[in-house]
């Protein structure tokens, strides 16, 4: 019984080998093309704006960082929420202009000095 195990067991081997491993591989090609297709070309545009929110996210925080140099660590505090919430939603729109993002940094190093 165990030779007659055995030789099914190679049989199947050659079988997978020869019959579905190339369909298999064929088919794994086939959705890595097609992965790739939606990652590259129908994602560009999020992994686009992810790369700009990340690049602005460091700007606002070096300048932020800036203007908090000159408060003592004993005076800042968190900024009040009715400041806070409507200059970084407005920051969002603004940010590209500098002088407009320098005023709500302005805004919000001021919220933070006690």
């Amino acid at each position: 019984m165990e030779l007659l195990e055995k030789i099914a067991l190679e049989r199947s081997k050659d079988f997978y080998d020869d019959a579905i491993s190339p369909s298999a591989k064929k088919a794994g090609e086939a959705i890595e093309t097609l992965t790739s297709l939606f990652s590259d070309v129908l994602l560009y545009p999020v992994k686009t704006a992810n790369e700009n929110f990340k690049c602005k996210y460091k700007i606002f925080k070096h300048e932020l960082s800036k203007k908090m140099e000159n408060i003592p660590q004993e005076n800042t505090i968190e900024p009040s929420l009715i400041i806070s919430g409507p200059a970084l939603e407005n920051l969002k729109y603004a940010f590209d202009e500098k002088h407009l993002r320098n005023m709500y940094l302005d805004l919000l190093s001021n919220a933070m000095d006690s």
